[in-house]
Formats: C-alpha cells, structure tokens, sequence
C-alpha cells in the first residue's frame, strides 16, 4: 500500500526532473553565448531561454503564432475551436440546432483557409 507521503514526494520528484529539463534546455541554448557579458544583457531575446516550443501549453503557442500573424486572433481559434467542439462533443436531437452547427461550420471554411494561406509559405518554403 501507496501512503500519501510517498504519492507527495514522487510527485514532487517528478516536477523537479520536469524543472531540470527545462534548466538543461535553456543551459544548452545560452552556452554560445556565455559568460555573460552587460552587451548581452542589453540585446538579450527573451525566445533564447524559453522552454522547447512543444513543451509549451496550447495557449502559449497560440500566443507566440498570432505575435508571428499566422493566426489573425486568440478569439478566431477559441471560435474554430467551439465549432469543432459542437460536432464533436454535441449530439443535439434539434434539426435546428444541427442546421445551426453545420452552417457555423461552412462560414468557418474562410477561416481555416485564410489560417493554411498564412501557414503555407513557412511550411513550403
């Protein structure tokens, strides 16, 4: 039997490991640059000492591509999201309500296109 300082402390264990990944990373990243100098200091990029982009949470990425302009806004992916969400989490038994899915799904076509147009040439080269 598991007592619940055990289940704590590997809990805590495996946090501290997370923390000394990310550590590790941003060591690896800044070593062409060390030691410090106050040059450094002053133009230093932030993006240099972040975790790895696919550690980051979904927020943080879609906050780093709309900075870059591949999405136009937060607010238009939540949107996309939500229609997504209503085909795949909903089963409403109103023939309205489903018209009113599938229509909310047709007007979001622009949408995915205009994301894939901003997309394709970092993609493509």
């Amino acid at each position: 039997m598991i007592n619940a300082t055990s289940v704590i402390l590997q809990d805590a264990w495996r946090q501290c490991e997370r923390h000394l990944h990310f550590l590790r990373y941003a060591m690896q990243s800044l070593q062409p640059v060390l030691p410090f100098t106050t040059d450094f200091l002053i133009n230093m990029d932030d993006e240099r000492v972040k975790e790895p982009f696919e550690d980051r949470p979904l927020l943080d990425k879609l906050h780093l591509l709309e900075k870059l302009g591949y999405l136009e806004s937060m607010d238009q992916w939540h949107t996309l999201r939500s229609v997504r969400n209503s085909f795949a989490h909903d089963y409403p038994q109103d023939d309205a309500l489903k018209v009113a899915y599938l229509n909310q799904a047709i007007e979001s076509v622009p949408i995915f296109e205009n994301i894939l147009a901003r997309v394709r040439p970092l993609v493509l080269g």
